[in-house]
């Protein structure tokens, strides 16, 4: 996720309330969602059958952090899940450190 301009991909719910999806690792620290592609982040909304309450929203690299930002100091957040996999999400998600992630986009 090296080229500034390379959008993410978030899932949001569709009342406007900003709420998105996040889960405890089995470390106990608390994991973003984040998606490279628009169809990876559909198809994670589909397969938890989120789809008609959830929606894809499509962020600048910039918007991103932001947004974990945000999520850092709101809800103590620590790690991403980078692309997860509907089903196993909540044990076997690709997961790094927020740190790891922001260093990786320099």
């Amino acid at each position: 996720m090296n080229d500034a301009r390379t959008p993410c991909y978030l899932i949001f719910k569709r009342d406007g309330s900003g709420e998105f999806p996040m889960y405890r690792t089995s470390e106990g620290r608390i994991s973003l969602i984040l998606f490279r592609s628009r169809e990876s982040a559909q198809a994670f909304a589909d397969g938890k059958g989120m789809a008609s309450e959830w929606k894809v929203e499509e962020r600048s690299q910039e918007a991103t952090v932001e947004w974990i930002r945000d999520a850092v100091k709101r809800y103590g957040a620590s790690d991403l899940a980078i692309d997860p996999d509907p089903v196993i999400s909540t044990t076997d998600a690709r997961v790094i450190s927020i740190v790891q992630f922001l260093i990786e986009l320099e």
